[in-house]
């Protein structure tokens, strides 16, 4: 089976990374601030601001990570659920109805914009078939009413 490497997963890995190096930082500054012992010294004050900005990185990364992937991911998991209903309903009415502004949003109105010109081609399609079997109906009761009279005459020969 092929692994394949999903948005979902690439922001994790992308945001967790920093979060770890944010993290390990924090972490070493703690570490350093320790073993220098009980007194606090003017330099120990920015080992303790960088160990305080470690910490907010990895905040912030976790945070952005969470948002990027609600964000992303369920803008895609609206789109596939949408293709999943036309596939199952074949409504070739159904809209994405997208409220989104941003390349997502774009997507869905060039989406809407293929559904409505695909659903006007099938209904052509469909028009013309009908008038197909319409014209095809009209040939078989004149054929069958042309053999009547053929019969007819040849009966009348006879």
């Amino acid at each position: 089976m092929k692994t394949t490497m999903t948005i979902k997963l690439t922001l994790l890995f992308a945001f967790g990374a920093s979060a770890v190096l944010a993290a390990t930082a924090a972490s070493l500054t703690a570490v350093e601030l320790v073993h220098r012992g009980q007194k606090i010294l003017q330099s120990d004050a920015v080992l303790l601001m960088a160990m305080i900005s470690g910490a907010a990185a990895v905040v912030v990364s976790i945070c952005s990570a969470l948002y990027f992937q609600r964000l992303v991911c369920g803008g895609l998991s609206r789109m596939r659920e949408r293709f999943e209903d036309i596939t199952e309903t074949l409504d070739l009415s159904q809209r994405s109805k997208s409220p989104r502004l941003d390349e997502f949003g774009a997507g869905a109105v060039a989406f809407d914009r293929f559904m409505q010109r695909f659903e006007s081609t099938i209904s052509s399609v469909r028009a013309s078939a009908d008038v197909v079997a319409k014209s095809t109906a009209e040939i078989a009761v004149g054929n069958i009413e042309l053999s009547a009279r053929t019969e007819e005459q040849a009966a009348s020969l006879q």
